[in-house]
């Protein structure tokens, strides 16, 4: 199984609180593009960050800095990494593939609640995966507005006007 299938197979199994964003939820909503990574936006409460971090280190990924991966659960240093370091994601790596990881906003990109209660169910092969809402997407890339961003977004509006489409 990939690591991205077998992250969200254990964001499942654990009954961790995530949301699916980034380019795997633009390949979710049907836009046909490469990526290797996964970025998730967790519930940033102790017990869940905990248990996205003992996931994260059972499937043998490693933070990307030299941290102890449980400090990000300690809001208080989670705080001082995004405003004295500017950390956006908390990334994991796989060792064997430096490609391949998952990033873990350090901060909401948006209001969680509504992130979450927005998102929609897709499904990766047989797993299903708590994906963010096209409209989130869209307003997610609008803010970090790098080239691949910009492209998403067209697509994404694309997609998103031929939904809306009324016969």
């Amino acid at each position: 199984m990939s690591l991205i299938a077998d992250v969200i197979q254990g964001l499942n199994s654990d009954e961790i609180s995530y949301v699916v964003v980034g380019g795997v939820a633009v390949v979710l909503h049907g836009r046909n593009r490469l990526t290797m990574d996964l970025d998730i936006v967790i519930s940033l409460d102790q017990a869940n960050v905990r248990k996205t971090v003992d996931l994260l280190t059972r499937l043998g990924l490693k933070p990307r800095i030299p941290v102890n991966p449980l400090d990000f659960a300690d809001a208080e240093i989670r705080r001082q990494w995004v405003q004295d370091r500017g950390m956006t994601v908390f990334s994991f790596v796989d060792p064997a593939e430096a490609a391949a990881g998952v990033d873990i906003f350090a901060a909401y990109p948006l209001d969680y609640a509504g992130l979450f209660a927005r998102a929609v169910i897709a499904n990766l092969g047989p797993t299903p995966v708590r994906v963010c809402s096209i409209e989130d997407l869209i307003a997610m890339k609008r803010v970090a507005n790098r080239r691949h961003d910009l492209d998403d977004i067209q697509d994404l509006e694309r997609i998103l006007h031929a939904r809306n489409k009324i016969p």
